[in-house]
């Protein structure tokens, strides 16, 4: 599972490591418990010592062009050039950022939604837009609204992820009548949880959440990481 948020303790609460974004680029990644020795002694983070990899790394030897991979818990990489693999499978990332600085790119470009100028984003050695059906790799947005179509039902909203287990929209709270309602006449919470729940479907493999609990209040920000932290380990989600 991928987090997005602008809130750095947030981050290193419910992640494994965090990677710190500056004008569109990973400049630190750090886990939690190296960051609290450093705020123990005041140390300042280094400028570009933690990163996962470094642009030189990532020169592709032959047409000199990046090359980004998403792996399913292989240890090992593909390919002369290629860098370290961006995330494993089974661990909790977090990307701490100001607004502006490209988390979101980076989310739709790891989720299949954008093509990168130039290198590949791959999973299993397939490029992840190559995916056709329900893609391994799930987004859930910031803005529920908006990643929604208006005219359709809850019910065939959630289709769209797949077979969707019931214990999932039992455990998000999700009431059989809200499947008959459009996206216009539930909350914001309501909605996001339906939300979420298309997003894990049986195939869902990776998970990228870009501040997904930002605009909800602190009950149902509370019920929603809470199921999701437990449902990402439970499933070995990355």
């Amino acid at each position: 599972m991928l987090l997005i948020t602008h809130d750095l303790e947030l981050a290193l609460e419910v992640a494994d490591w965090v990677s710190v974004f500056y004008q569109g680029e990973s400049v630190e990644e750090i886990t939690p418990e190296e960051f609290r020795v450093r705020r123990l002694w005041s140390t300042p983070l280094p400028g570009r010592s933690g990163r996962r990899c470094r642009k030189k790394e990532a020169q592709n030897g032959v047409r000199g062009k990046r090359r980004y991979l998403l792996l399913s818990g292989k240890e090992e990489t593909s390919g002369a050039g290629s860098c370290e693999p961006y995330h494993r499978a089974w661990r909790a990332g977090g990307i701490k950022g100001k607004s502006g600085r490209g988390k979101t790119t980076l989310c739709r470009l790891l989720a299949g939604y954008e093509a990168p100028k130039g290198g590949q984003i791959l999973l299993d050695g397939k490029e992840v837009r190559a995916y056709r059906g329900v893609c391994p790799v799930q987004m859930i947005w910031q803005h529920p609204e908006r990643a929604v179509n208006p005219r359709l039902k809850m019910e065939n909203i959630l289709s769209d992820g797949g077979q969707v287990e019931n214990r999932i929209i039992e455990e998000l709270g999700i009431e059989e009548d809200w499947l008959n309602r459009y996206p216009q006449e539930l909350s914001g919470g309501e909605l996001q949880r339906f939300c979420i729940a298309r997003a894990l479907g049986k195939e869902t493999r990776f998970l990228i959440a870009d501040e997904i609990s930002t605009m909800l209040d602190l009950i149902t920000q509370s019920q929603i990481w809470n199921f999701l932290l437990d449902e990402v380990k439970r499933r070995e989600i990355g």
